[in-house]
């Protein structure tokens, strides 16, 4: 079943009221939502990146020359462990408790060779 986050909870209780049982609650982004995210994440990590570049050739000064190669890569997905064992922990302890997901993380490397110059 598609829902908000937010409404996670109260279907949940509505399905184990109404006798059925949950396995699990699982909560992932939208595609396009995640597209986003990775398109955000990645312009920050090169743009870090770029900066890191320029700070070590200032050091040793120099500056920056044209880009020789860049490499990109995603890493991880959700922070937190799992939405399996919060589903179990909320249905056991009753209602007072609730079913919210971890944080969704979205993280990117960047690998970027630059020219030196003097």
């Amino acid at each position: 079943m598609d829902c908000a986050p937010e409404t996670a909870e109260d279907v949940v209780v509505g399905v184990t009221d109404a006798g059925a049982s949950v396995r699990g609650v699982e909560y992932a982004l939208h595609e396009a939502a995640r597209r986003e995210r990775q398109d955000e994440t990645l312009a920050a990590a090169t743009e870090r990146a770029r900066e890191k570049a320029q700070r070590v050739a200032a050091t040793e000064g120099l500056s920056l020359g044209e880009l020789q190669r860049v490499e990109t890569g995603e890493v991880g997905g959700r922070s937190g462990s799992g939405m399996h064992s919060i589903v179990d922990g909320a249905l056991a302890s009753g209602p007072a408790s609730s079913v919210r997901p971890d944080p969704i993380t979205v993280r990117a490397t960047v690998e970027a060779v630059y020219e030196l110059e003097n």
